[in-house]
């Protein structure tokens, strides 16, 4: 049994936590006193950074009930038509507004993983090893996270 809700059997923790597997047609709860989702929103998995750009899930969100779940070789450009929003699996809003960013995001958290693992396994003085890691996040969240 999961520790968090599900979409279509894929873990995500941008809902209430009731522990349901949402499926195709299942209405969500987008709106609660904790969180407020558009009615289209798309959900990109980030829960696992090791897991390749094109082995992510994607979960389409319309008129509030799943549409559907796709790997990211299947999503296409025309299932953002009608999207307000795009968020990660644990909630956090996106600086993103169409396909081409999804895919760009995507590339730009898989190159961050790569940059951090080369410099974990380098032989760099660890207080410089987590200063470029930091330098790097940082760089990565300002561009590409909403901030509030």
């Amino acid at each position: 049994m999961a520790l968090y809700d599900c979409i279509n059997g894929n873990q995500v923790q941008c809902f209430k936590n009731s522990l349901v597997d949402y499926k195709n047609g299942d209405g969500v709860p987008l709106k609660t006193k904790t969180y407020s989702y558009e009615e289209n929103i798309v959900i990109i998995d980030t829960l696992n950074p090791v897991v390749k750009p094109f082995q992510k899930k994607i979960h389409l969100i319309k008129n509030s009930k799943v549409e559907n779940s796709y790997d990211i070789g299947d999503f296409k450009a025309e299932y953002c038509e009608g999207v307000l929003g795009y968020y990660t699996d644990t909630g956090k809003k996106l600086n993103v507004k169409s396909y081409e960013d999804i895919i760009k995001f995507l590339y730009d958290e898989y190159k961050l993983q790569l940059d951090i693992d080369f410099l974990n396994v380098a032989n760099y003085d660890n207080k410089k090893i987590y200063s470029i890691i930091e330098t790097l996040e940082g760089e990565f969240y300002c561009k590409w996270y909403k901030q509030d």
